[in-house]
């Protein structure tokens, strides 16, 4: 009997520790905070659970930053068109997102742009 309740618990252990490691977008992410970010990849991660394109963006003074932009699974960007030669390194983006909510340079991405209108990816807008 006492095998069996280990069992049990063992297999239910397991099965909600997935479920526990998945994040609430808005627990991060600020929905009423929009940024634009414009600038130059640096690196394109199409990679899971979630992708993320860094680049070097201008602030309001003209100077340079480092941003990191985590968007939806590489599945997700890859069924939109994106491939892990879609955005190399020096590549102009305009990418529209949500800041984090710990203040860093670091946003939810919504979107991925040319400099001339041409879009890459679009996503769905997640609200609160």
């Amino acid at each position: 009997m006492n095998k069996r309740l280990l069992c049990v618990l063992g297999v239910l252990a397991c099965c909600t520790v997935p479920a526990s490691a998945h994040h609430s977008l808005s627990a991060q992410f600020d929905t009423s905070k929009p940024v634009i970010l414009t600038g130059k990849v640096t690196e394109f991660q199409l990679i899971m659970p979630h992708s993320w394109v860094h680049l070097e963006a201008t602030d309001g003074t003209g100077e340079p930053d480092a941003w990191s932009v985590e968007f939806a699974s590489s599945r997700l960007l890859f069924r939109s068109g994106l491939n892990k030669d879609s955005l190399p390194p020096g590549m102009e983006v305009i990418i529209a997102g949500q800041l984090a909510r710990d203040g860093t340079n670091t946003a939810h991405g919504l979107s991925i742009e040319t400099p001339d209108g041409q879009v890459l990816y679009r996503g769905r807008i997640q609200e609160d």
